[in-house]
């Protein structure tokens, strides 16, 4: 294996623990609308907001568009990020450490809104710490479609197999894959029970993506 040159984060159930975050918003959304909050919203996760707004406004043939129920779930989601102050990720700013000091680049593949990603990172201080940021808003075609990992690439100046991703459910690892990246899964109990199989390896806490590496670098 080539020595790894990029690693690129999900953002949502990995640089933070958010998919509660999110699920919290839809059903306050839901409610608002006076619709079931009770429907399943686990198929959803590592899925576009977009589908599911859309999907609602079909189905209960709603009078609003798409783009105006996200703009009010990353109203929702930032809020709640501050009043329960919802932490980084453990073993993030381990992560990133190392990859510093290895002069490894790190970006960030994410389908929520450019908006959203940028609030985020900026709240906590580390947009800085990326080489680049691809979002929902740079593609056509969200997760599990390669496309935003293709864009990674890109911007990373890199080739999949010296890239590393890291993904919490089965959209995100998919795409990845798809897009010839090896990927990591990380198995976040709060992003409910994802398939994961399309990773390369299976984790249970981010400091294990250190020893991963190394690993990698030995056997080079």
């Amino acid at each position: 294996m080539q020595d790894i040159k990029l690693v690129i984060f999900d953002m949502d159930g990995v640089i933070l623990d958010s998919e509660p975050v999110h699920l919290a918003s839809k059903k306050k959304i839901l409610k608002t609308l006076g619709l079931s909050a009770t429907m399943d919203l686990s198929k959803y996760v590592g899925v576009a907001n977009e589908e599911l707004w859309a999907e609602v406004i079909e189905k209960n043939q709603l009078s609003m568009e798409v783009r105006e129920l996200v703009e009010l779930q990353d109203k929702y989601n930032f809020q709640i990020i501050l009043e329960e102050k919802i932490p980084l990720s453990d073993g993030l700013l381990e992560v990133l450490d190392f990859l510093e000091r290895n002069e490894i680049d790190a970006g960030v593949a994410s389908s929520s809104t450019r908006g959203f990603v940028n609030q985020v990172l900026n709240h906590f201080e580390i947009n800085e710490r990326f080489k680049f940021i691809v979002t929902g808003d740079d593609v056509s075609q969200k997760k599990p479609n390669p496309e935003i990992y293709q864009k990674a690439l890109l911007l990373g100046k890199s080739n999949p197999t010296e890239a590393l991703a890291i993904e919490d459910s089965k959209m995100g690892t998919l795409a990845a894959k798809r897009a010839g990246i090896p990927c990591i899964g990380y198995k976040n109990p709060t992003s409910g029970n994802q398939d994961l199989s399309h990773s390369i390896l299976e984790i249970q806490l981010l400091t294990e993506v250190i020893a991963y590496m190394q690993n990698c670098k030995k056997t080079v």
